[in-house]
């Protein structure tokens, strides 16, 4: 006989029965609704659980926006109403029970597809007849992405307190290797003919932007003037000098340069990006945008094409109006009429697009590893060679420290800390744990960005016969902004240790034999990162230097990060649909990849139908559509607009949609603000420049209207919003009685006055 279970039964005395469940708990204002039927296809579709009908019978579960607590309605189902008398608790309500506790860890984690069980309990007392339980207040002890500890009582509808459950422990159980491979994801370029009867857009005019005296962009003009009405050229620095003499204009195309020997590619690519940001500031601010591609050559510019398709990644979830896409060319005889052909396409949706000899081929993030290569020569199976040297640059923040450690344990002989800080209290405290007769921790302090820093650490760690093995390059800053609000300061900011610091070190080991050459990269460069275009361009340029080592036979490993649960701001992300990855977990990645040779991949899975919620012109990217499948492409939120049509009065539909407003605005600030009145200001209430592109953006799915950022300030409020909406629906006063007006006026003319200036 296998034993499952045992415990032990004791009488309760009298004294221990609980206080009663206060008016507050049982009926919380502030606290958010979590869609019952929801969890359960997630139950069903990502952990393989089913619950039959006795265990789908919860009524309702809200769950606390900030603290590890949820509260749920409790339904008795009539299958299980007739054995639930003689028993002390029945199953179906200490299910719902667990049900709550899912859901409130869900709400704080994303979590890895697998069976997700109940591993135990501690403790389960009962104070009375449980057959009239109609609420289960839980609340979270302990969570991360594998399992969570949880308490809950169970309570009657006045709050009489008739049973609890202590260390109630929920784990999903997918084991290691899976949970490594369902985390992976990678860019592909992926063959993808174009379809040979689509629209084409042959009326309006084309400007073609150059940055250099190169013919090709002259040429590219010349194809579309002869199959669209205008096509013409224009030096990028007049059409940002002089914003008039782009207009009128249907669609504008960037040539990028090529790369000139002697060229130093963070500088250049650095000044290309500061100037694709002001080209985007210049159009997002015009009533019609026209739509914009960012055209070069195929590998004559492959870092400054890799860094500008990062940050175009962002402004996707920032300025969708533009439409914004990139293309490659290999030079041959004639392109010209196929890229054109692309341009005029009126149903292109936002694409990155590569013509080559072989065909068409778009960008697409898929799951799994992608390729890999073998470990690198004579470095075994094993990632850190006992005795050698490595350097970590950034070795004193959250993942470089992490590493610091993990190299040590392994036995590297000596690790070489690049950083522009002095080490705290707790890392002074760390380094000496780790430092030890078989492991030297020395630290080079300053800019990695700078050439002769990058230098001294090499030598610092070459030094005494020492030879370096690898390089992990975990430097960077992250500062968020708007396209909007993004000078040429913050750029270079978050650019020098990123950017120009792969550079450096990539110069300085030109002559090192590595094993590894280890990038820490972001999914900001991968899939784009609203609020972080410079973030995701720095990192983006480090993915083309991956892959521009990997193209000259050198050692490279890009890891596209995702958000770490304890380190720097995961949580930020994690609420956003990412996987938040533990520092234990995170490591362990990091050797699988090293292990297995993988070249460039994400390790961070994410809820892509919860990332791409606020911003629905994603949905069709062909980026991102392999991640979208079935029901979470084809979400559709015009609930709302429907009721709007159906109602009776101006005063019934204004209340409506400033009901909806409200609601909108407290998601998006977290649900942290208890009352918001249709005349509070959101502005007052913390809702910045990113948190105004993501109501407009909600809005505009929702009713099917077009509005800008800029209507969000100057009509601050849920009212005079709802107002404004209404009136460019045609469903205003004016409306009153005559429905048969056409909608009101444009909301491509609203005043943005004050979203630049608004911080993020």
């Amino acid at each position: 006989m296998t034993v499952h279970a045992c415990g032990t039964v004791r009488p309760l005395p009298e004294d221990e029965r609980p206080v009663p469940l206060t008016r507050a708990e049982l009926a919380p204002e502030d606290w958010r609704d979590y869609d019952v039927a929801a969890l359960h296809r997630t139950f069903r579709d990502k952990h393989n659980v089913f619950h039959g009908p006795a265990f789908t019978a919860l009524d309702r579960i809200q769950v606390h926006p900030t603290d590890d607590l949820a509260l749920s309605v409790l339904h008795t189902h009539e299958s299980a109403r007739v054995s639930a008398w003689p028993l002390s608790l029945h199953p179906a309500l200490a299910d719902q029970v667990v049900q709550t506790a899912v859901a409130a860890w869900l709400a704080h984690y994303t979590l890895t597809p697998g069976p997700v069980v109940v591993a135990g309990f501690d403790e389960v007392r009962v104070y009375g007849p449980t057959a009239h339980v109609r609420r289960a207040l839980v609340r979270l002890h302990q969570a991360d992405d594998l399992g969570c500890t949880a308490s809950a009582q169970l309570a009657t509808a006045d709050g009489t307190v008739v049973a609890e459950l202590h260390g109630l422990r929920v784990t999903n159980i997918t084991p290691p290797t899976e949970r490594f491979a369902a985390r992976l994801t990678h860019q592909e370029w992926v063959p993808a003919p174009l379809p040979e009867q689509r629209p084409r857009a042959t009326e309006g005019s084309w400007t073609v932007l150059t940055t250099e005296d190169s013919s090709w962009p002259a040429e590219l003009a010349l194809e579309l003037k002869k199959q669209a009405a205008d096509g013409r050229t224009l030096p990028l620095d007049t059409a940002l000098g002089d914003p008039a003499a782009l207009t009128p204009c249907t669609g504008i195309v960037l040539a990028l340069g090529d790369e000139q020997p002697g060229d130093a590619p963070n500088e250049t690519t650095r000044r290309t990006v500061s100037h694709v940001v002001a080209l985007v500031r210049l159009l997002s601010q015009w009533d019609r945008p026209p739509r914009l591609w960012v055209i070069s050559r195929s590998g004559r510019a492959p870092l400054t094409t890799a860094a500008v398709r990062g940050l175009l990644r962002s402004v996707a979830y920032e300025h969708p109006e533009l439409r914004a896409g990139t293309l490659e060319f290999t030079p041959q005889q004639s392109p010209y009429p196929g890229i054109v052909d692309e341009l005029l396409d009126d149903q292109q949706p936002l694409s990155e697009i590569a013509l080559l000899p072989t065909g068409r081929q778009v960008a697409q993030v898929l799951t799994g590893p992608g390729t890999a290569t073998a470990p690198a020569a004579g470095s075994g199976a094993e990632p850190v060679r006992p005795g050698a040297s490595y350097l970590v640059t950034g070795g004193l923040g959250g993942l470089g420290l992490l590493t610091v450690g993990w190299l040590a344990r392994r036995g590297a002989g000596r690790i070489v800390i690049s950083t522009r800080s002095t080490p705290t209290a707790e890392a002074e405290a760390r380094l000496r744990t780790l430092r030890g007769a078989d492991t030297e921790i020395s630290i080079i302090r300053g800019d990695i960005g700078d050439p002769s820093v990058a230098a001294r650490a090499v030598a610092a760690a070459e030094g005494n016969g020492r030879t370096l093995r690898g390089v992990f390059h975990a430097a960077g800053v992250v500062e968020d902004a708007t396209v909007a609000n993004l000078d040429d300061r913050l750029l270079d900011r978050v650019w020098r240790g990123k950017a120009d610091g792969g550079w450096a070190l990539h110069q300085a080991t030109a002559d090192s034999a590595l094993d590894h050459f280890v990038v820490y990269s972001s999914v900001a460069s991968l899939i784009g990162s609203p609020g972080q275009a410079a973030y995701a361009a720095a990192n983006a340029f480090l993915d083309g230097l991956t892959t521009h080592r990997l193209d000259n036979g050198l050692s490279a490993t890009g890891i596209h990060w995702g958000a770490w649960s304890e380190v720097g701001r995961g949580q930020h992300l994690a609420d956003q649909g990412f996987l938040t990855i533990s520092p234990t977990d995170g490591i362990d990645a990091l050797e699988r990849i090293l292990t297995a040779g993988h070249q460039q991949l994400a390790y961070s899975p994410l809820d892509t139908a919860q990332w791409t919620a606020p911003y629905p012109a994603l949905r069709t990217s062909t980026l991102l559509t392999p991640l979208l499948t079935g029901e979470e492409a084809e979400q559709d939120e015009a609930a709302v607009r429907d009721q709007l049509l159906a109602a009776d009065s101006t005063a019934q539909r204004r209340e409506l949609l400033e009901a909806f407003i409200i609601e909108t605005v407290r998601e998006l600030l977290g649900g942290t603000t208890r009352h918001i009145g249709p005349h509070t200001s959101m502005v007052i209430l913390g809702l910045d420049s990113l948190g105004a592109v993501q109501l407009q953006q909600r809005l505009q799915r929702a009713l099917r209207t077009e509005l800008k950022p800029g209507v969000i300030w100057v009509k601050p409020s849920a009212a005079s919003l709802a107002d404004w909406l209404l009136d460019a629906m045609g469903l205003g006063d004016d409306a009153e009685g005559d429905r048969s007006h056409g909608p009101g006026p444009s909301a491509k003319t609203a005043d943005p006055t004050g979203h630049a200036s608004l911080p993020s």
